[in-house]
């Protein structure tokens, strides 16, 4: 598990001959999605992530001669109101590096970077993640009742206090220290990922009080 963060997806695409361009979820920008282009395309983050890269390649050569995309959060500053990120500086959170061997979603897959702790650059306010904590629990899927428990409970320490707000400097009860839930990741050895978010009260769409039961 890792803190969920509030902010635009956003994506670092590097092609095989070592382009880069920045993308939304789903599609390439050139600039805006609240300045995350045009972040991306200053010289000194530009060459932060070409150091990334060249890192990642040199650590899974299964991406030597393929496309891949850096995926994270872009967060901070104005983005998003309401949180305990709101108003601290723009910052890039890296969740997943996905390698695109197809044009279809079903072609491409995720690889692995649990056991790293490189893939950032603090001075260009380039994050991991990880570098803000994780949370860990074991799920039985013939009772996932008991893990259910668990992670209301992760997240309702997450809401109160968000470790990144923390890391950066926000203070319980003097501040706004708001975090919005907890991403759950399970990741198979062919590369296909389970991701589910558990989010609080405070950020509920739907209001509801009753949870639905598990469908097992």
């Amino acid at each position: 598990g890792t803190v969920k963060l509030h902010g635009s997806n956003a994506g670092v695409y590097f092609t095989k001959k070592g382009g880069i361009s920045g993308q939304s979820r789903t599609a390439g920008i050139d600039c805006g999605l609240n300045g995350f282009g045009e972040w991306l395309a200053s010289d000194d983050v530009n060459c932060a992530f070409r150091g990334i890269r060249w890192e990642l390649l040199d650590e899974y050569p299964i991406l030597e001669g393929k496309d891949f995309v850096i995926y994270g959060e872009w967060c901070g500053g104005n983005i998003q109101k309401g949180v305990s990120i709101n108003g601290l500086h723009k910052m890039f959170v890296i969740f997943g590096v996905k390698v695109i061997e197809g044009d279809e979603d079903e072609d491409n897959h995720w690889i692995n970077t649990d056991k790293y702790e490189w893939l950032h650059s603090h001075p260009n306010n380039v994050y991991d993640i990880k570098d803000f904590g994780t949370f860990s629990v074991d799920i039985d899927f013939a009772n996932p009742g008991l893990s259910s428990n668990i992670m209301a409970k992760i997240t309702e320490q997450v809401e109160q206090e968000c470790p990144v707000g923390k890391a950066f400097g926000r203070v319980l009860d003097d501040d706004n220290t708001t975090g919005e839930g907890v991403v759950w990741t399970h990741q198979k050895h062919d590369g296909t990922v389970y991701r589910f978010k558990v989010k609080g009260e405070k950020h509920s769409s739907s209001k509801v009080k009753t949870l639905a039961p598990v469908d097992i």
